[in-house]
């Protein structure tokens, strides 16, 4: 809140309309609601890479399908998971599969520390 200010008299400073006041407060609050509106949208894209739409791509993806997304062999992507360096996995029984989300998140990562 800003001092000086209520929801019903915004602007109004000790019994007088303050033009000042009256901007800044409009201001503080339209910062506000941008920065609930960016602190949305940031959840929203932090698994995905900038220019990548991914609305029709598989949630739940094979070995082979993260290779070909990283754009690396299969192999590569099996020795990361045996020395515990690549991408978050799970199995399903005997199969290995990984969360797309969790794969762009890891490789942004590697961006930002490579």
């Amino acid at each position: 809140m800003v001092p000086g200010h209520s929801k019903t008299g915004r602007g109004v400073l000790n019994g007088v309309q303050n033009p000042v006041s009256t901007a800044f407060a409009e201001l503080w609050h339209g910062l506000f609601r941008v920065a609930r509106a960016l602190a949305a949208t940031a959840v929203v894209w932090r698994a995905h890479l900038w220019g990548m739409d991914t609305r029709d791509e598989p949630l739940i993806m094979t070995g082979e399908q993260v290779a070909e997304l990283l754009q690396v062999s299969p192999r590569t992507i099996e020795e990361w998971r045996q020395t515990n360096s690549g991408p978050p996995f799970r199995r399903v029984g005997r199969h290995v599969r990984y969360l797309r989300p969790e794969v762009l998140a890891w490789f942004q990562e590697l961006v930002r520390h490579g």
